[in-house]
């Protein structure tokens, strides 16, 4: 009963946030009219079915505290492929100039940060990545999902296999972990092997977690960790 009502508050956030979102076509002109020397730079990456302002919440206060924080509006509502999806944050990345950034990424948006940081990252533009809520072995949810764009997040799919098999941007990554997730059907949820750290967090829901100020606290100092040993 109670795990029935975590779900029902997640979802709650999911359809707020969900519809939020079409809201904000642009990121604030505050996310690169404030920025305080020393803070590195933020790639905001959402989950599947996502537009970047689903996490605007996160990416307000990470702005609030002086990061320059990106955002890649042509991934629109991270239906892409995986692989197409890292490309395109490779081009944000080159027209932007951008250098020593961490990705903040949420689910799906956890597994796109990594091909780019495994593949695309030669010249170490990215540094490292905090994830929330990310299905680095896939999720089994995938398979009851009637919708084409959930296929590479099966546990048997190439991508996640793929991903799973290469695991040297691993030890830059910090994956943090709700302690309940409704949508992430997986024996280890989001532990990724060999991470930088795996941090399992008093929050309930694939959704909730983005939104917690618990984990908002803990991303800024997942931030600021991965920073120190870049």
């Amino acid at each position: 009963m109670k795990r029935l009502l975590y779900w029902a508050k997640d979802y709650v956030h999911m359809t707020r946030h969900g519809l939020a979102m079409y809201f904000y076509a642009k990121p604030p002109q505050q996310y690169m009219d404030y920025v305080v020397a020393g803070k590195c730079p933020i790639i905001i990456l959402p989950g599947i079915l996502s537009r970047w302002a689903f996490m605007k919440p996160l990416a307000d206060t990470l702005s609030r505290a002086g990061h320059p924080v990106y955002v890649v509006p042509a991934l629109g509502n991270n239906l892409l492929h995986i692989e197409e999806s890292a490309r395109i944050v490779r081009a944000l990345i080159d027209e932007h100039a951008i250098r020593g950034a961490i990705i903040v990424a949420h689910s799906k948006g956890g597994l796109i940060g990594k091909q780019y940081m495994e593949f695309y990252n030669e010249d170490e533009r990215v540094v490292g990545m905090v994830s929330l809520a990310t299905p680095y072995t896939g999720s089994a949810m995938a398979r009851i999902v009637p919708h084409k764009a959930f296929v590479e997040l099966d546990p048997n799919s190439k991508a996640v296999a793929q991903l799973r098999s290469h695991t040297k941007a691993n030890g830059r990554i910090i994956s943090l972990i709700p302690e309940f997730d409704n949508h992430v059907w997986a024996e280890k949820g989001s532990w990724l092997a060999g991470a930088f750290d795996n941090i399992v967090l008093p929050v309930q829901g694939h959704h909730a977690i983005v939104f917690s100020r618990y984990a908002e606290a803990v991303v800024q100092q997942s931030i600021d960790r991965l920073v120190a040993v870049r």
